[in-house]
């Protein structure tokens, strides 16, 4: 069924940059959606898992995605993007912060601390900027109920961008968890305070540093043996 469903996503042609929103609109959500689903493959797939992890996949295909978003007409307005391809920015950047973090965790666990930080570090440098939910975008939230499609939209964007913002404060995280079996005290207190700029809390992320601190202490139990 996965690769079934994979096959049928990936022949969705890519439309002109001059189509009109329905076609790019639906090519961008098809290559979403496949994305999305490539995030599942270790559980739907273990076989193609196997040979190339899932969230590495996801990450190649939501970049290139990213990329092609400005190209086309119907998603810009003054060389900027427009709402719709605002929207449609959120939702691939939430795929391509989730896979980042997947893949900096496998890469911690393999002990290939450097490479995981070099991943880590565009959205460290975004992250950096501050929220993609700032006081304006916040109050598109409430419009979710409005009767105009163009409020509505606005209510959308603001959800994406939370939950991009969200998945950002895991990459912290996670580069985080780093510095700290690097043993780079200084280096993981700056983490924790971009963290706080990028709209997370230390209280949410308790558990998260609970275990890093259980992590570190097996890890300096085995050195001393």
């Amino acid at each position: 069924v996965y690769r079934g469903a994979a096959g049928e996503l990936r022949k969705v042609p890519k439309p002109d940059a001059i189509d009109d929103e329905d076609d790019v609109r639906g090519y961008l959500s098809a290559r979403w959606r496949l994305a999305f689903l490539m995030l599942s493959q270790e559980r739907a797939d273990p076989e193609t898992e196997a040979r190339d992890a899932g969230f590495n996949q996801a990450l190649e295909l939501s970049t290139q995605v990213l990329a092609e978003i400005p190209t086309f007409d119907c998603l810009t307005d003054g060389g900027k993007l427009n709402p719709a391809g605002l929207e449609l920015q959120y939702l691939l950047l939430d795929i391509q912060t989730r896979a980042v973090y997947l893949r900096a965790r496998a890469l911690t666990r393999n002990n290939q601390l450097a490479d995981a930080l070099a991943l880590t570090k565009p959205v460290l440098d975004e992250a950096a900027k501050g929220p993609l939910v700032t006081p304006e975008v916040k109050g598109w939230s409430a419009l979710a109920s409005s009767a105009k499609p163009e409020e509505r939209q606005k209510a959308t964007i603001a959800q994406y961008a939370a939950v991009v913002d969200r998945q950002r404060v895991d990459v912290i995280l996670a580069a985080f968890r780093v510095r700290v079996r690097q043993g780079q005290a200084d280096e993981a207190g700056k983490l924790l305070d971009l963290m706080v700029k990028a709209g997370g809390t230390v209280e949410e992320s308790l558990p998260l540093l609970e275990s890093v601190g259980r992590e570190l202490a097996a890890l300096m139990l085995a050195a001393q043996r």
